[in-house]
């Protein structure tokens, strides 16, 4: 096992993969693709690659790759808690708060599309699950995204989804022709409309699942070469690819209101974060 304070490189190569699959959506952010007109989009050249590429960016990589960096967040919290001696608790939590007060600053004088708030405040959560035992906090996570499933099931909360889209269309025009206060001011906003949007969306419970899921791998020591479970790796990493791409598929070509559609919402991202993982700690 890895000794205390010494870096897994597998575990380092992990994150660095996943940040590169949020690149490859957020170019399209960044490179100002996603604002342009559909007619522009097409005049563009190789614009007939659009739709292809658009749709296995969807079945591969959306939402996959931030699941994996959520579930790589559970892992670190788990490792660092078993390493500190002294005050575990008291330890996380000071992480946490201070994870929440950068996130803050960067939501709001930065980018409010920001993921560190709402690690900071699940993660003060993590806390509780210090001393549970791999499989409970397996369980946990698996709970964890069947209740949002079955809350999704129930429909949208519509009155906060059209105050959201309200925001976001009233303050997104400040950020490319506002002086840097107006950015900031627009920023509160959209930090706002960005919260509506991923209570809406139940964000939060599904991050906390991967989290836990994290967490898990984290008391088995997966990122690690002599962690004796090779076996596990494998059948996580068949599992997660084919069952996670099976259902991408479902919910990209299904109709979005059918239930197998939203199974595939729900259960796709953190099946395939899973398997890539997985895969990589294999090959690793």
């Amino acid at each position: 096992m890895a000794s205390k304070g010494e870096r897994i490189d597998s575990l380092d190569a992990l994150r660095g993969f996943a940040i590169f699959g949020i690149l490859l959506i957020n170019i399209q952010v960044f490179s100002g693709w996603g604002f342009v007109a559909p007619e522009t989009r097409q005049a563009l050249t190789w614009s007939q690659w659009d739709e292809p590429i658009a749709t296995w960016l969807d079945i591969l990589v959306r939402a996959k790759f931030y699941s994996l960096f959520s579930l790589l967040f559970g892992y670190s919290f788990m490792m660092l808690a078993e390493r500190v001696q002294h005050g575990p608790a008291r330890y996380h939590l000071r992480r946490m708060l201070g994870l929440l007060v950068i996130g803050a600053a960067h939501s709001l004088f930065l980018s409010p599309w920001d993921i560190l708030m709402l690690y900071g405040v699940m993660g003060m959560f993590l806390g509780a699950f210090l001393n549970v035992r791999a499989q409970t906090l397996a369980l946990w996570g698996a709970a964890l995204l069947v209740l949002t499933g079955v809350a999704l099931s129930f429909g949208r909360l519509t009155d906060l989804s059209s105050l959201s889209l309200s925001l976001l269309q009233e303050n997104v025009p400040a950020l490319s022709g506002g002086s840097y206060l107006e950015v900031v001011e627009a920023n509160a906003y959209l930090s706002v409309s960005v919260f509506l949007d991923r209570i809406e969306h139940l964000r939060p419970l599904r991050v906390m699942a991967m989290f836990l899921f994290g967490a898990a791998a984290a008391r088995l020591h997966l990122a690690e070469p002599d962690s004796g479970h090779g076996r596990l790796l494998i059948v996580v990493a068949l599992a997660g690819l084919v069952g996670g791409i099976t259902l991408a598929i479902a919910e990209v070509k299904l109709a979005e209101e059918s239930l197998v559609s939203l199974v595939g919402r729900v259960g796709s991202p953190p099946m395939l974060a899973m398997g890539y993982g997985a895969v990589l700690l294999l090959w690793w």
